[in-house]
């Protein structure tokens, strides 16, 4: 999977087209108290996200991604989304406008209806061409295997008229099927799909905790080697020393490389290295004072 290039939760990055500039949440993180200038400073956000969207439109991988820009037009983009939470309405893909706001977005509309046409027929184009792509991709894995289109769509759990449709592009293919044939056929999500999974919102602020938390450990286990070479009067720039070496490549994992950590399955193998110093340097410890 692939990490966003920005944070999910940072209310203040204008990169982030998900999340709503609350006022409230910008008065806390700007320290901007005063009301109307906090209103005025959404309103900037918001703007300012308008633009980055229209510069570089959102890719679109499945009917989700689309409800999600849906959701950023329809709403976040217009001066009376705050009318959502007034009259407690669902904020998906199926709520509806409040009458009082009926005005307003007319209004709105005639003033930005060429920009939001366009930017909805680039959507539709993109998915289009996308799910063509990935039809075209589960069929040539089809035929690589050598099977029919019954025999694949059994393994996978569908009919076999879904699995027509999918090769064909009539139908968009959700991402758990995808993840499913992923599985059954030993290929990666970037063979079916094109590009690397992003990470949801939820999985990249996990995936933060863990890579924070390997920071952490890795600097007490570091502060040990340094220890421990002090007790055993080695210099630090002795670059032929094997603790040497171990200390400064442990050194450039904390410094440099976490930070370009995209995955769990990285997580897991600098997990597994750090277990492998803590082991060397616990049974070096113990020949010592032996």
């Amino acid at each position: 999977m692939k990490r966003k290039c920005y944070d999910s939760y940072d209310y203040i990055d204008p990169n982030n087209l998900y999340t709503y500039p609350d006022s409230s949440v910008l008065r806390n993180k700007q320290e901007e108290r005063d009301e109307q200038k906090a209103r005025d400073l959404e309103y900037r956000m918001v703007a300012s996200k308008s633009l980055k969207l229209f510069i570089n439109p959102i890719p679109v991988y499945s009917v989700e991604d689309i409800l999600k820009i849906h959701q950023f037009l329809f709403e976040d983009m217009y001066h009376w989304a705050g009318e959502f939470r007034k009259v407690n309405i669902s904020k998906s893909g199926n709520a509806f406008i409040p009458i009082q706001s009926f005005d307003t977005a007319i209004k709105f509309f005639i003033t930005h209806q060429k920009w939001c046409v366009s930017i909805f027929f680039a959507i539709i184009e993109i998915n289009k061409r996308r799910t063509l792509m990935i039809g075209e991709n589960i069929k040539t894995l089809r035929k690589t295997h050598d099977l029919t289109q019954p025999e694949f769509a059994k393994i996978i759990g569908i009919s076999r008229n879904s699995l027509s449709r999918y090769e064909n592009g009539t139908s968009s293919v959700s991402t758990e099927l995808v993840d499913r044939i992923c599985k059954k056929f030993n290929v990666s999500y970037i063979d079916i799909v094109g590009e690397e999974k992003m990470l949801t919102p939820v999985e990249d602020y996990q995936l933060t905790l863990k890579i924070e938390l390997i920071k952490e450990r890795g600097a007490n286990i570091l502060a040990q080697l340094y220890r421990f070479q002090d007790e055993q009067g080695i210099k630090f720039d002795d670059s032929s020393n094997p603790w040497v070496l171990m200390s400064d490549d442990l050194s450039d994992l904390i410094n440099t490389k976490i930070y370009l950590v995209a995955t769990f399955e990285d997580v897991e193998r600098y997990n597994g290295y750090l277990d492998g110093i803590e082991r060397v340097l616990e049974q070096a410890s113990h020949l010592v004072v032996a």
